[in-house]
């Protein structure tokens, strides 16, 4: 659909009206110029795959919540793999952080990214993968949209997390992906719990254990006096002075302690 101050590239014949010396551009196709064709193209090509049933939620697989191994995806240089690796360093030092350099802008891109994603995904220790880069524009960006490389996406074992572009950037990796952040920072926090506060969790549950365990122990203290003075007076009292006592908790449990220490 065309409208006013659309760029387009138009192809036709040039038509000279002598009487007026009007020119008129019989045009027979019809193309939107720069970002225009490249987003139309990603329209057609996200639908088709939609329609195919790539980005269907029931097909998104799990994420680990406490990965022991990660794939990192992403350029070798630049801001982007800088902040992957410092958030899950400082965020889980313990998770062992696997990178795979890949080239992440050209023709030569999606290739590159498809044959890191199959290293990763015969790596049975690897248990999540995280596809990042920096900013960028549409074209900067359009291998993340390449056909082959969101069918490999789709066809992953291991959970995969994208974190492209900015937060208004949106690439069809990111629609075929587990779970899409908005940044590559972003995609670093979501894979992994922060340490400190998963120990502070623990430690907050093993007090709440305890604190129960107590007040129950606490609680059943009278009723375990009572089986103990039963026990110790079966032992010692003879039926009539068992079945003296049997209702008389305070009685029973004096004869059971003095029993006790004898």
């Amino acid at each position: 659909n065309l409208h006013d101050g659309m760029e387009i590239i138009a192809v036709g014949d040039v038509s000279v009206y002598t009487q007026r010396g009007y020119h008129q551009l019989i045009v027979k196709n019809i193309e939107v110029a720069g970002q225009g064709s490249l987003f139309i193209a990603f329209e057609k090509l996200k639908k088709k795959l939609n329609d195919q049933g790539l980005f269907n939620k029931f097909h998104k697989k799990k994420l680990p919540k406490f990965p022991l191994e990660i794939g990192i995806i992403t350029s070798s240089t630049g801001a982007a793999v800088e902040d992957i690796i410092n958030i899950l360093t400082r965020r889980a030092p313990h998770v062992k952080l696997n990178l795979r350099p890949t080239i992440v802008q050209g023709t030569k891109a999606s290739n590159d990214i498809i044959q890191a994603i199959d290293q990763f995904d015969k790596n049975k220790n690897i248990e999540l993968i995280i596809l990042g880069r920096g900013g960028g524009s549409i074209e900067d960006l359009w291998c993340f949209n390449e056909e082959k490389l969101i069918n490999k996406i789709f066809e992953c074992q291991t959970p995969i997390i994208t974190g492209i572009g900015h937060e208004t950037d949106f690439t069809l990796a990111d629609f075929a992906s587990d779970l899409r952040a908005p940044t590559p920072s972003a995609a670093a926090e979501k894979a992994v719990p922060v340490r400190n506060e998963l120990i502070a969790r623990i430690d907050e549950l093993n007090f709440r254990f305890k604190t129960s365990f107590n007040n129950k122990l606490n609680n059943n203290k009278d009723l375990l006096l009572r089986h103990a003075a039963i026990i110790a007076l079966s032992r010692v009292a003879s039926p009539e002075e068992l079945a003296k006592y049997y209702n008389d908790d305070s009685d029973a449990v004096k004869i059971a302690l003095s029993l006790i220490h004898i």
